[in-house]
């Protein structure tokens, strides 16, 4: 994609009379196809499980450490008031890449491999917790009432008792600090599927962000369990429509 330095002789080798207001709409609408596609679109139909067989870009999924050390988080409470220090504006590392090995090492970030199948990865440690999210865009073409969520959690590698169990997820619309609601039904447990449908108290509008938080902590006394994610779904749910009745 060109870059704003790069617009003036666009317009010189495409426009027959050097416009700054044409070249600015031309170049406007580039750029918005561009970030357009730059999250993950859902739909209103069953899309493609996202397998990942190729290591994701920090647009669609993304991670940052906590800073702390491995009882700095003894609660899921405490966990949670620490998510919500968290804006998904500074959630804006890519993914390691530990391919092919399977599980990956533990790191203070998340992490993708192509071992054992494709799937992203938090294993924390040297920090307080890790975070992985995933941004989402609505392309269903009208405002969603709902996200329907469907993944494969695994836990590999050790089996550590951890003080908050496996992930403690949230969702946000504007995705700042304090705005994060938490999924109980995709938080705690252990391995298996895990779905869920999130009712919206507002709609989320159509071509609007939506953003997905995992959050795991640091266990204490030895090597944290790989949680393993793969296989995810993303649905949104249709608003409404109203019935039309006549009265004779």
């Amino acid at each position: 994609m060109s870059t704003r330095s790069e617009i003036p002789l666009l317009c010189v080798m495409f426009l027959p009379t050097y416009r700054w207001p044409s070249c600015f709409v031309l170049f406007s609408s580039v750029l918005f196809v561009a970030i357009a596609q730059a999250q993950i679109p859902v739909g209103l139909l069953p899309g493609t499980s996202l397998g990942f067989e190729t290591r994701p870009l920090a647009t669609e999924w993304s991670t940052l450490s906590i800073p702390g050390i491995d009882n700095t988080f003894g609660a899921t409470a405490m966990l949670e008031s620490a998510v919500q220090t968290n804006s998904a504006f500074s959630i804006t590392n890519r993914l390691s890449d530990f391919s092919p090995t399977n599980p990956p090492l533990q790191a203070g970030l998340a992490s993708w491999t192509s071992g054992g199948g494709s799937y992203v990865q938090t294993r924390p440690t040297g920090n307080g917790a890790t975070l992985l999210m995933a941004t989402l865009r609505n392309s269903s073409g009208t405002n969603a009432n709902g996200l329907s969520i469907t993944y494969t959690l695994t836990a590999g590698g050790s089996t550590l008792t951890e003080q908050v169990p496996s992930h403690q997820t949230f969702y946000s619309f504007s995705g700042l600090a304090g705005s994060w609601m938490a999924i109980p039904a995709l938080s705690g447990g252990g391995s298996g599927v895990r779905n869920n449908t999130i009712a919206f108290a507002s709609p989320w509008p159509g071509n609007a962000m939506l953003y997905l938080l995992w959050a795991d902590d640091n266990a204490t006394s030895g090597t944290d369990n790989s949680w393993e994610i793969d296989d995810i779904t993303f649905i949104a749910q249709g608003a409404a429509v109203p019935l039309a009745v006549t009265v004779t």
